[in-house]
């Protein structure tokens, strides 16, 4: 979306049928041919690319023009620089399987997306989606509020049931699916509620009122942002890749894991975020930070990757960390980094040094 913003491109969209009637099969099958009769099969029919960072994104090229095709199940979403070859090669899909040509984007798995391409920007939001969902758990009259998660709050193990008595009382919540819900609002296009979403979303197989107090603290907060979503627009000067990185220091309760928490920008469009507890204790905040960096830094090796692959090329990508400790790690001895960071980090640590240096 980001791309096709900054570079108006067409973007369209496709359904197939019976998709989960002609996935891969599980196991092996062999069959025995009649007489006389010859089976070619080809390998790549269209003559797409698959992507090398990502087996769902494919690539076709033809002089100047181009064709990107993301699938995601049964659904397939086009972007192009060249209408006449896209109508071209959504004839050929059209052949080679049963689809529903949607022609341009409007809504897709939940999602609604709306464009101005004279004023060259691409909006993302959920509010339908959302609507659905407060329905569903009986949430359409709950009060708005400004924030999802209340300011300072800590859920802890401690506030799961511990008898059968607690137990009774939340046995008929919808909690799995009202965080599934939500968690699904959170990868698409909310942002925003990460951290709130990942905090619920841990105690999944427990849960106590409190933690339901939480999740329905974030649909109030969503009741009041209905409209809010991802913003991808055209600029004069492309900014290129940037991410943000942050880390809390022993926030888990229980455990005294920290949470990691990153974002990236292209051309000031938000395109990846998560908020995740870390998997072991940091034994101090640099190390939690730089353990959040490393995964930051992993992602942007990816989506640089990606973006490679798509055609583009990048000046450098600036990861932005607000501990000074962190950020003086990577030019320290490697004696200083083997006491915080595994060997698997410290070896691509090593590997994006020397590409600096």
């Amino acid at each position: 979306m980001a791309l096709a913003a900054q570079y108006n491109l067409e973007l369209h969209q496709m359904d197939v049928k019976t998709a989960f009637l002609n996935r891969r099969l599980d196991e092996e099958v062999y069959m025995a041919l009649p007489e006389r009769l010859n089976i070619s099969f080809e390998k790549n029919m269209i003559a797409f690319t698959k992507a090398n960072a990502d087996q769902n994104v494919y690539i076709y090229s033809q002089e100047n023009a181009f064709v990107y095709l993301a699938l995601y199940v049964d659904d397939c979403i086009l972007a192009s620089n060249s209408l006449r070859l896209l109508t071209k090669i959504k004839e050929k899909l059209k052949t080679e399987f049963e689809m529903v040509d949607l022609e341009e984007i409007h809504h897709c798995l939940g999602m609604q997306v709306d464009r101005n391409r004279e004023e060259g920007w691409i909006r993302i939001s959920q509010p339908q989606y959302l609507v659905e969902k407060f329905a569903r758990f009986n949430m359409a009259d709950c009060k708005p509020i400004d924030t999802p998660m209340e300011p300072g709050l800590k859920l802890s193990v401690l506030d799961s049931p511990n008898s059968v008595g607690e137990s009774e009382e939340v046995k008929h919540i919808p909690y799995q699916a009202t965080v599934g819900s939500l968690m699904w609002a959170m990868v698409c296009a909310r942002p925003d509620i990460s951290f709130a979403v990942s905090s619920v979303a841990q105690f999944m197989s427990n849960p106590g009122l409190t933690h339901w107090k939480a999740v329905k603290r974030i649909f109030r907060y969503l009741k009041g942002t209905l409209d809010f979503g991802l913003v991808f627009t055209r600029v004069d000067k492309p900014s290129g890749l940037t991410g943000y990185s942050d880390a809390d220091s022993g926030g888990c309760l229980h455990t005294r894991r920290s949470t990691s928490g990153y974002c990236f920008q292209l051309n000031g469009g938000t395109i990846s975020w998560t908020s995740k507890k870390q998997k072991s204790v940091a034994l101090s905040s640099t190390e939690a930070e730089y353990m959040a960096l490393s995964k930051a830094g992993a992602e942007a090796m990816w989506l640089r990757e990606l973006l490679t692959d798509l055609g583009f090329e990048l000046e450098s990508t600036t990861i932005f960390c607000d501990n000074q400790s962190t950020t003086k790690v990577p030019w320290k001895e490697s004696r200083y980094l083997k006491d915080i960071v595994s060997p698997l980090e410290e070896s691509l640590f090593r590997r994006r040094r020397e590409n600096v240096n």
